[in-house]
């Protein structure tokens, strides 16, 4: 136990030091998800400094799409942010205005992420060369829905267990995105053996994703249980293949949470 004490001494002196030097982030958004209407042609975002130094931050807008199981951002001008950039004095707020160009021209839910990011003070570093200044990146996901769009329905939503260790494929077949929190994976007796806890991600429509999880080693799932968008209930999801990308291969069955 002594050898390692002098390790352990140095482990604090170090957590001590980042804790006294380190400026905390005081960059805050809200909300942090924008839901718009096929017609709609602005939304409105808040950024808010709610600290003690001048804070500048760039905005910008992406398209989003699911390639392979992943997130994919590309570049758009279909929707834009007004102002692109911005610096906040402390305690001001500021007003972004999220802007569709040409609002009810898609029939299907378009899916957009708006990514911002607080850039590096030249004043703040030099006032504290030593501090470890900690800058943040919000990616807030943007829904447009389609001009012919449905209600968002879960016996859209299908899954299976991947070929690749603790991973589940989760296809959407409907027209709108599909929200996953709070996953549990079990085996056919019940067991849970895998999980992901708060948000899981989302699934757009017509596309997949990889969901990796929190398992300790490989077992055969059966089913997946999981609160779909805003469901006050969990739903149950058999684990079939998607070799075939049907419309419905998994039907979700509320229940009530354990």
């Amino acid at each position: 136990m002594r050898r390692y004490l002098p390790c352990f001494i140095l482990w604090l002196m170090m957590l001590a030091l980042l804790s006294r030097y380190a400026l905390a982030a005081t960059l805050q958004v809200a909300p942090v998800t924008l839901d718009l209407q096929s017609n709609q042609r602005a939304a409105a975002v808040y950024l808010t400094n709610s600290g003690k130094a001048a804070i500048h931050a760039q905005i910008r807008v992406y398209e989003w799409t699911q390639k392979n199981g992943k997130d994919v951002l590309v570049a758009t001008g279909e929707v834009v942010s007004s102002p692109a950039m911005t610096s906040l004095a402390p305690g001001q707020q500021q007003l972004v205005r999220i802007i569709v160009m040409q609002p009810g021209v898609r029939a299907q839910e378009q899916s957009y992420r708006l990514v911002i990011d607080e850039l590096p003070d030249a004043t703040s570093r030099a006032a504290n060369p030593n501090a470890v200044h900690f800058l943040l990146r919000y990616s807030i996901p943007v829904f447009i829905a389609g001009n012919q769009d449905a209600p968002a329905s879960h016996d859209a939503l299908s899954c299976e267990q991947a070929e690749m260790p603790a991973t589940l494929r989760c296809f959407n077949a409907g027209n709108r995105h599909i929200r996953l929190s709070h996953l549990e994976a079990l085996t056919a007796d019940g067991q849970v053996v895998g999980s992901i806890k708060g948000l899981a991600g989302y699934v757009l429509p017509g596309q997949t994703t990889l969901l990796p999880l929190k398992q300790a080693s490989r077992h055969a799932l059966s089913t997946l249980r999981v609160y779909l968008n805003d469901d006050h209930h969990a739903s149950q999801i058999p684990l079939r293949p998607l070799a075939s990308r049907a419309p419905v291969l998994g039907t979700a069955h509320a229940v009530s949470p354990d």
